[in-house]
């Protein structure tokens, strides 16, 4: 009876994984043409192959054939099983076709391994780096609010000085222009020589003259300050938008970096699958 098992260089316990390697390194060798067998052998050797992993891969096949090779074995017919010219070192083949491959796995785990601390490294790093951003642009955007709280802070202290310093200058011309009007009805009440009418009249024009005199100074006051205010409510403006722009643009640069990381670390991992 064919010794499967012993044409494959293996041992009874082992798996269908271990079994398929084992036909596949056998059947590499078989293919070299500096291996020391005649075409008929290689057929023969072949089809003992075939035969061995089809019938210990499939689980149905493999149980009966077990209990076959055991009843055989117990009967004595296990002393010599068939074989080709190289029955004999299967053994020693088979283990060191075993640990080639468990060298080559182990060396591909450690490898994976490795790849998946760069990545995850690479993960740690850029979510420290997006932490980082985040509290910058946060710590931006508290600045720009205290900024501006000063600046409305300092624009409504102006705007009610601008009130005060309004009402107090209205407030005086309304009392020069009652001083003014009570000296006139005063002097008016007065009774007054024909022929000082004309100098009467002449103070009057004086007068009057100097009132309006004061009222186009004061007007050129508060076109002044209204232009004062404009320009600095204009630089506020400015300064604002400038503000803006900055923190759009850090923002931005913030999301370019994180994409191209991202796309980096996706494309790393792609090639390593």
């Amino acid at each position: 009876m064919q010794d499967h098992y012993q044409a494959l260089g293996i041992p009874r316990g082992a798996s269908a994984q271990l079994v398929k390697i084992a036909f596949e390194g056998k059947m590499k060798a078989l293919d070299d043409p500096r291996f020391p067998m005649t075409a008929a052998q290689r057929r023969e050797e072949e089809r003992v192959l075939k035969e061995a992993h089809v019938t210990l891969t499939v689980d149905a096949k493999r149980v009966i054939y077990d209990e076959k090779l055991d009843a055989w074995l117990a009967g004595g017919g296990g002393k010599e099983p068939t074989g080709g010219k190289w029955r004999n070192s299967n053994v020693v083949f088979a283990s060191i076709l075993v640990g080639v491959v468990a060298i080559g796995l182990g060396g591909l785990m450690v490898e994976r391994s490795r790849e998946k601390d760069k990545l995850r490294i690479e993960q740690e790093r850029l979510s420290l780096e997006r932490d980082r951003m985040e509290k910058q642009v946060a710590l931006e955007e508290e600045r720009f609010k205290d900024s501006q709280a000063r600046r409305d802070a300092s624009a409504e202290e102006q705007r009610q000085r601008n009130e005060q310093y309004r009402v107090q200058r209205e407030r005086a011309e309304y009392d020069r222009w009652r001083n003014a009007t009570d000296a006139q009805q005063r002097h008016a009440d007065r009774p007054q020589p024909v022929d000082s009418r004309s100098a009467y009249d002449q103070r009057y024009a004086e007068e009057r003259a100097r009132r309006q005199e004061a009222e186009d100074r004061a007007a050129a006051q508060r076109e002044v300050e209204r232009q004062k205010q404009y320009l600095r409510q204009k630089e506020y403006d400015e300064e604002r938008a400038r503000i803006d722009r900055h923190n759009r643009a850090q923002q931005d640069d913030y999301e370019r970096r994180m994409r191209q990381a991202m796309e980096e670390a996706r494309a790393r991992q792609a090639s390593q699958r």
